[in-house]
Formats: structure tokens, sequence, C-alpha cells
């Protein structure tokens, strides 16, 4: 079954471009001489991606040099261009090679080469290694060679293989999908304590909420910018308030875990999952979080207490200043250290 998305590129088609490999061989003179192994390495491409059409041309393409003794120099003999090969991405052979070198950067690089076959043409083309285990771990391998066809995708940037068999076939397909589905129906309306989506992340929205202060603030010696208090505002701002949906079903439940509280001045454009979270608190449940996360409470060798100036003064009403502003004025002034006008 699959799970979350979790970002697989699945292609119908995809693109090889191949690049010579050579090396040097010694000659009778003493002189080295470069040579075309007949060896291929691969460079997978997305057909629909220019951009990476362009970095694999540019990685194939491989300038000649030889020396040449009445110049007393070295001169370009001729300049080797990439070869694009183009393939319905199934049916390909895989086999292993051996693990990347290390990176010139120091450490080493997390993929290995592998040899992939089709249509009689074959290509050194490094995959993924985390991606590769997870084709190691789903599929059947003999003598280093998977024994069934494979096809190519990518994931977060990796390049791997699957099997039509393979679990994680069937997460490509899902996050292909969700994919395709994801800008379908966007909104920018949401509704109480329904869920929205992206790709990969989903908020519950706890309504609008209004700034109905503003900070005061003074520059050090230092010249840094520091608050020192907060003055009502004339007519408070509207924003709203929304939390990251994990395995919490009620409402309540997130108002008890403020660490995921985002409170923003406009909701983006996002798809409704269909998921709805179950009301369980009223507007006083939400006026105690907007006080709750006004502050931050340290405790080292004793207990010290800070304003959140990003979250300080709102209030579910929009004619009225929150009522926690004036219950709690002393500890705002003896605790937190600030005046409110």
């Amino acid at each position: 079954m699959a799970e979350k998305f979790q970002g697989w590129n699945l292609y119908d088609k995809v693109i090889i471009v191949e690049k010579i490999i050579f090396e040097y061989v010694r000659q009778p003179d003493g002189t080295s001489k470069l040579v075309d192994t007949g060896r291929r390495q691969g460079y997978l491409v997305d057909p629909k991606s220019k951009s990476q059409l362009e970095s694999a041309l540019n990685w194939a393409k491989f300038a000649q040099y030889e020396y040449d003794k009445e110049l007393g120099r070295s001169k370009l003999v001729t300049t080797h261009e990439g070869v694009v090969n183009e393939f319905t991405n199934e049916d390909f052979e895989i086999e292993l090679l051996d693990s990347a070198e290390g990176s010139s950067q120091g450490g080493k690089l997390s993929f290995w080469n592998c040899k992939i076959t089709k249509e009689g043409k074959t290509w050194e083309i490094g995959i993924n290694a985390d991606l590769l285990l997870k084709a190691l771990v789903s599929c059947t391998w003999v003598n280093g060679k998977c024994s069934e066809p494979v096809m190519f995708a990518r994931c977060k940037g990796g390049v791997g293989v699957l099997t039509k068999a393979s679990e994680e076939y069937k997460q490509a397909q899902a996050d292909m999908d969700k994919r395709a589905n994801i800008n379908k129906g966007k909104t920018t309306k949401w509704e109480y304590l329904k869920c929205y989506e992206t790709l990969k992340e989903s908020s519950v929205y706890f309504g609008k909420v209004y700034l109905w202060y503003e900070p005061i603030t003074i520059k050090d010696y230092n010249g840094w910018t520091r608050t020192t208090g907060f003055k009502l505002l004339k007519k408070p701002i509207e924003h709203h308030l929304m939390f990251l949906v994990d395995s919490k079903t009620k409402a309540s439940e997130y108002l008890n875990d403020s660490y995921y509280g985002t409170i923003s001045k406009t909701c983006p454009s996002r798809k409704f999952s269909g998921q709805t979270i179950e009301n369980d608190i009223t507007a006083a449940d939400i006026e105690k979080y907007l006080w709750n996360v006004c502050w931050y409470k340290y405790t080292l060798s004793k207990e010290s207490y800070y304003v959140n100036e990003r979250k300080f003064g709102f209030s579910t009403d929009p004619n009225n200043p929150p009522k926690y502003i004036e219950e709690n004025k002393d500890f705002i002034r003896e605790q937190l250290k600030i005046t409110v006008e």
C-alpha cells in the first residue's frame, strides 16, 4: 500500500546521453595516446526537461588534444559530442559493477556504477545507493545481475530503478497521480477545521484571527532593534490560524501543541484533502491558545520569560482587543518586562 507522498518521478520515456570512456595507452616511443575503450557512460534525462538534456550534453562533450612535436605543444584533434538515445521506459537490464570512487571534494559519492543494457547497447550509469538498496531487497539478483526487467525513476533527485512488481513502483504511481491531481480544485478560501494540502504537507484551518497590537521598538547602543512594548492599533489586521496536519483527530489536540501553529496574513492556494478535524473547541479555547503563544518560558538556573513578538496581541474578535492582555497585565509587565499601551 502506497504511503504519503515520497517524491518519486516515473517517466513514460527516458533519454540516455552516452559519453565515450577513453583511457591513455602507453606507445612504443614512450608517449601516451588517448584510446576509445569501447565502453560508454550514460546520463539519464527526462525528455521533458531541456535543462537536464543541456547538462547531459555538456557532460558528455569531450575535447581531445594530442601533443604536436613540430608545434611543441598540444593541439585540438577533435571534439567528441554526446549521443542521444531515447527509449520507452521499460525492459532495461541492470548489472552491478562497482561503487563510485571518492569525490574530489572529499568523502564518498552516494551511487553505484551499474551496467545498463537495452536493444544491444550498454552504458555505465550511476544509480543512487539508497534507491539501489531498495531494488536489491525487492528484486531477484543472480551473480550481481537483476533477473527482472527494470525501468528508471527519480526520487528526490536520485536515479533509481524499479520493477513493476515492487512496492516502490506502486508508490511511484501514487506519487505521480497525486502530482497530477494536486493543482486541480485549488482554493484560497479555506473553511473551518478542514485540511488543505500540497504534495509534501497538509494544514488544518482554525479560522481568522486579528492582530490588535503593534510593537514599540528602539535601537540600542549596538544598533540592534529591540521591542520595549506594544501599542493598540486603531483597526485590527486580519490574519489566519493554521496547523500542520499530523495524526491528531481533534481540534483541542492541536491547540495543546503550539509548536506547529502558524499565523499568516493569507491562506495559500491549496487543494482540500477531504479530511476535516473534529470540532471540540470554542472561541475561548482559541483565545487561550493565542495567549499561550505570546511568550516563551526557559528554565536554566531559574525560570525566565520572553515575549514572542510575532504572535503577541491576536484575538478571534474583530471588534474588541484580546481580554487576556488586561487579565495578565502584571505578568506582562513584571515577567515579560514590556509595556502595553
